[in-house]
């Protein structure tokens, strides 16, 4: 699959091959250019490239979804640590039984987020990098021949 990404990032997107050999181990000390900057922009022009021409609705979908799952970690995080702060330095009369209840729900909440964050952000890779390897044979130039103008 790797290589596939990688003749497909050649032939759609014009990467040149010794960019492209730079993502290789071996490789990483004689070059100039950075193998994590590189993935990131033959990723970059894949995702934009999907969004473009329709591809990969789930995928861009579990992206919004990751989005969203991502923000409701972050808020119950701050409510947890909101309500543990609230434990020691009494900021409003909460029922000691009630701030426990709901720090633990906070916590709970925020933990179940971040593993539905994670499984999102997960399928939202694999449905970009699959949409890409199924077709394969699809470039730019093709989609941009059959398009009328």
């Amino acid at each position: 699959m790797r290589t596939q990404i990688l003749n497909q990032a050649q032939v759609s997107f014009g990467f040149d091959r010794l960019s492209l050999d730079s993502l290789d181990a071996a490789t990483t000390q004689s070059t100039q250019i950075d193998p994590h900057d590189m993935s990131h922009q033959i990723y970059r022009r894949l995702d934009q490239f999907t969004l473009d021409y329709g591809l990969a609705k789930k995928a861009h979908t579990a992206n919004t979804l990751y989005s969203f799952f991502r923000t409701m970690t972050l808020v119950t995080f701050i409510l947890g640590v909101i309500s543990v702060i609230n434990y020691f330095i009494k900021i409003t009369d909460l029922n000691f039984t009630f701030n426990i209840i709901f720090t633990l729900i906070s916590f709970i909440a925020a933990v179940s987020f971040l593993f539905r964050t994670k499984n999102m952000g997960q399928r939202y890779i694999q449905g970009v990098l699959y949409v890409m390897t199924k077709n394969s044979n699809v470039s730019l130039r093709t989609v941009n021949e059959d398009q009328d103008f």
